[in-house]
C-alpha cells in the first residue's frame, strides 16, 4: 500500500491543504517557510514509530493562523492509502463500498483529531440547541476552554473530506450560525471508527524520516551531546 492523498486542517500552516502523491517517488517543492517540513510532520504523527507519543498532544501554536481564535475548532490530518492487500491488518483501513462489502477494498484512510474532550463538546452543543443561540455565550464558553481540554484520537475508515468546509462545519461545528454537532452521535460512519487493539500502524508502515541539510549542520555545530562530534573526537 502507498499514501495517495493526505487532507490536513488548520494544521500550522495549512488552513485547508490537500496533497495527492502517486505511487513511487514524489517530491514537494517550495520557498522556505511554506510548510514543506510541517506537511512531513503532520504524516509523520500517524505513522512515525520514532516520534513520541507525547508529539500527538499539540498545543496552542499547531492551530492554524488563519482561525480568529483556535478554541472550539479540531485540527485534523487525515491519510488515504491505496493499493491495500487483501491482509487482515491492512483492510482494517479499508473502507468498503455499500455495494461491495464481501470484496476486499483496495482504499482507506486514517486520521488523527485533535479536538476538545466529549464535556466540552457537549456544552457546545447544548448551547446550540438554545433558542436564542446568544453569541456572547458561545465566546465566554470558549474562553474557558484551555488546551489541557483537548486530546488527540486515531479512526480508520472514515469517508469524511474534512477539505470541504460544509463537512467540516457539519462535524466539527458552525460557529457562525452557532450549530455544533451531538458528540453522542457517533457518526463511525463519517469520521471512521477506532482501530483494533491488534493494529498499531506505525508498526505496520516504513517510516524513515531524515533531517534536512540545515539541521543536521546545527547539531553538528551546536550540541555538545551529537554522537558523530563524540566519534571525530575519539
Amino acid at each position: 500500500m502507498y499514501i495517495s492523498k493526505v487532507i490536513v486542517r488548520n494544521f500550522r500552516n495549512f488552513h485547508n491543504a490537500v496533497f495527492k502523491f502517486q505511487k513511487g517517488i514524489n517530491t514537494l517543492i517550495g520557498e522556505n517557510a511554506t510548510g514543506k517540513t510541517n506537511i512531513l510532520y503532520a504524516i509523520r504523527l500517524l505513522i512515525d514509530s520514532n516520534l513520541p507519543i507525547r508529539a500527538t498532544q499539540l498545543s496552542e501554536t499547531d492551530f492554524n493562523r488563519a482561525l480568529e481564535c483556535w478554541k472550539g475548532h479540531w485540527i485534523i490530518i487525515s491519510l488515504e492509502f491505496d493499493d491495500l492487500s487483501s491482509s487482515e491488518e491492512e483492510q482494517i483501513l479499508a473502507c468498503h463500498g455499500i455495494k461491495h462489502m464481501d470484496e476486499d477494498s483496495k482504499s482507506g484512510t486514517y486520521t488523527f483529531y485533535f479536538r476538545p474532550n466529549k464535556a466540552i463538546r457537549q456544552k457546545l452543543y447544548m448551547l446550540s440547541n438554545d433558542a436564542k443561540k446568544n453569541k456572547e455565550k458561545l465566546e465566554e464558553l470558549l474562553r474557558e476552554i484551555s488546551i489541557d481540554e483537548y486530546q488527540g484520537t486515531f479512526l480508520c475508515r472514515g469517508t469524511a473530506d474534512f477539505s470541504d468546509d460544509n463537512m467540516y462545519k457539519t462535524y466539527v461545528g458552525d460557529f457562525d450560525k452557532i450549530e455544533f454537532p451531538d458528540p453522542e452521535d457517533p457518526a463511525t460512519d463519517q469520521l471512521g471508527c477506532p482501530t483494533p487493539q491488534v493494529l498499531s500502524l506505525p508498526k505496520e508502515v516504513s517510516c524513515t524520516f531524515v533531517k534536512a541539510l540545515r539541521d543536521v549542520m546545527s547539531e553538528l555545530k551546536y550540541s555538545k551531546n551529537n554522537s558523530l562530534i563524540k566519534l571525530l573526537r575519539g
